[in-house]
């Protein structure tokens, strides 16, 4: 389904996502979903753009009505069941997406009826097993062993090959993720002595408001099981793999030639690395269902970790795994649990 930009909506639907955008002045209020992150506003974009571009293929007569009235419960229902072939999850993200946009921007109108159906796709959605990850969702302790498997399986010494250091960075980069599945695009950002703090007696992660996706700053220890790795990694690895940038840079993680490493090539990279050790590709956001998993199937009183670990600041997002805890100390604790498991196994 083509997707049309703002730019070529109808003249009444640009002039609502103006206003509920717009930044404000002197004489004007800001627009009531102006603080939103950039990525956020993308998303609802899409959402709103596979509305306008469902009504332009099927009923494009519906474009001359306005926004709230061409809305209807009939129109709505048609929509959902032509975006029968997405994924649940996907689905409901879209439909709330058109929703929030109308609402917001009609605040006192009825929608009650149209969020009731996108309370029922989100109920489809929780319960959708998704065949896409059949195989690839290992325990959390299967992915760390066989990071540090392979992270030590030679002797990495710096001014050797640069191949040979590549590799033994992404042993460690697969071992944090096992153990702290950040997102790939904050584990990107990283940077040595602002977001990863390390000091002779510990390893601190310090997520800033803007590198997690729901605006509220985490922060955590890196387990002492992978605490060596990474110091092997910054104080011997790191300074040859930077030896060839350009210029010097405090991001963690450096390419083969001194580049960051960024959040596309890193999940590239643990793909790659994963299906070689584990004959499955597994990207860094499985990682994260790894993880949820994981702590599901080891006790279901441990299963609080999820929120804390996975950065969630809603307790309904992942209110079928837990309810609280300090985020400082949810990676050791899980890696706590990862351990025991392992000695069980």
């Amino acid at each position: 389904m083509r997707m049309p930009s703002p730019q070529s909506w109808p003249g009444q639907d640009q002039t609502l996502w103006g206003a509920l955008f717009r930044t404000g002045g002197l004489f004007d209020e800001a627009g009531p979903l102006v603080d939103l992150s950039d990525a956020t506003v993308k998303i609802m974009e899409t959402s709103y753009g596979r509305w306008i571009g469902w009504l332009v293929q099927v009923e494009p007569e519906a474009l001359a009505e306005g926004p709230l009235e061409r809305f209807t419960i009939d129109r709505f229902e048609r929509w959902i069941e032509a975006n029968d072939a997405l994924a649940p999850a996907s689905r409901h993200l879209f439909a709330k997406n058109i929703l929030r946009v109308l609402q917001r921007s009609h605040p006192t109108a009825n929608l009650d009826q149209h969020w009731r159906i996108a309370r029922d796709l989100e109920y489809l959605a929780s319960r959708h097993v998704s065949t896409r990850k059949d195989g690839r969702i290992f325990s959390s302790g299967v992915l760390l062993d066989a990071a540090i498997g392979f992270a030590n399986e030679r002797d990495v010494i710096p001014g050797v090959r640069r191949r040979q250091l590549s590799q033994f960075r992404d042993g460690c980069l697969m071992a944090l993720f096992a153990l702290c599945p950040i997102r790939c695009r904050a584990m990107g950002e990283l940077r040595i002595g602002t977001s990863f703090l390390i000091s002779p007696t510990r390893i601190v992660i310090a997520l800033d408001a803007a590198m997690t996706k729901t605006g509220v700053p985490w922060e955590t220890e890196v387990p002492r099981q992978i605490a060596p790795l990474l110091r092997r990694y910054v104080e011997e690895v790191r300074p040859t793999l930077l030896g060839r940038a350009a210029e010097p840079h405090d991001h963690l993680w450096v390419t083969r030639d001194g580049r960051p490493l960024q959040g596309p090539s890193m999940s590239v990279a643990i793909t790659r690395l994963t299906e070689r050790l584990l004959s499955k590709k597994v990207s860094p956001h499985l990682f994260r269902d790894a993880a949820a998993t994981t702590l599901a199937r080891v006790s279901s009183k441990d299963v609080k970790l999820v929120a804390p670990l996975l950065q969630h600041s809603n307790p309904r997002t992942a209110e079928r795994h837990y309810n609280h805890a300090r985020n400082l100390e949810v990676c050791r604790d899980y890696a706590s649990l990862i351990d025991a498991e392992r000695q069980e196994g």
